[in-house]
């Protein structure tokens, strides 16, 4: 049973996820300063408070899960829901200490803010659930003004932001389209799914076009090159609605590729 958790709660706090949050930060931070510490020590809280909200949103989702990811940890059983509960307690409060031990005091607002956009994001499903996508796509914005922060400067543009928040804002509405059947009145839903999913895929690309004007190297001309590349292979697939949930997953790839914007 013990060995079998592990893998499950890592599945349940979206280890690989939380990594690429991790990333978001320890690469900009690091490439700009060459101090491996201070990247690791930046990043840390950050990467504990993406595996809480995973935590907390699949505790909330429970329900809804059952029919719209049935294979998840909570709707098998591999966790039990207080396990869960008792997991996300030890995380928010190791992350509330190392944001207390190891973030210099300018910076603890964002920490402050993402952990106040995680607590407050089921409030906005089950309430206005037609804001989750844009107040998603925002929540993943917030590592860029981390490194902004604490490098006191605003190294990162704001284009890169704009174009991730397009791409995420995408990204989760597709992910709606794809959950209508246990979803409740999300903006997909009241959209209609075709709608929804064309709108999507133009967000997707005016991220796209974002990208596009920060083409200062030959890494990101391959990188933006990549994603587009994708773009149209995932476009093509879309119709079929068996292969949506891999499509869904690689465009996590695509957001892997685009940390190269961050460099």
């Amino acid at each position: 049973m013990g060995q079998a958790l592990v893998p499950s709660l890592l599945k349940l706090s979206r280890a690989a996820t939380s990594a690429l949050v991790f990333a978001m930060v320890f690469v900009p931070y690091y490439v700009r300063t060459w101090d491996l510490w201070s990247s690791i020590v930046l990043a840390t809280p950050i990467f504990t408070i993406a595996m809480c909200i995973f935590i907390l949103n699949d505790i909330n989702d429970v329900e809804r899960d059952r029919i719209n990811h049935p294979h998840r940890a909570l709707p098998t059983g591999a966790i039990s829901v207080k396990t869960a509960g008792i997991v996300y307690l030890l995380l928010f409060g190791i992350s509330l200490i190392l944001v207390r031990i190891l973030i210099e005091s300018g910076v603890h607002f964002v920490y402050l803010a993402s952990f106040l956009l995680a607590i407050n994001y089921n409030t906005i499903v089950n309430n206005l659930p037609k804001l989750k996508n844009p107040y998603v796509a925002f929540t993943t914005t917030v590592p860029l003004f981390i490194v902004n922060s604490a490098l006191e400067t605003a190294t990162i543009p704001a284009s890169v932001a704009i174009a991730m928040f397009l791409f995420v804002f995408g990204r989760e509405m597709l992910m709606d389209v794809h959950d209508a059947p246990g979803d409740g009145e999300t903006l997909a839903k009241w959209l209609t799914a075709r709608r929804a999913a064309v709108i999507a895929f133009f967000l997707q690309a005016g991220a796209m076009v974002v990208l596009g004007l920060q083409l200062t190297s030959a890494l990101r001309i391959i990188s933006l090159s990549l994603i587009l590349l994708l773009f149209a292979y995932i476009l093509t697939r879309w119709t079929r609605p068996q292969a949506r949930r891999s499509l869904i997953h690689l465009m996590k790839v695509q957001l892997v590729i685009a940390l190269s914007f961050l460099l």
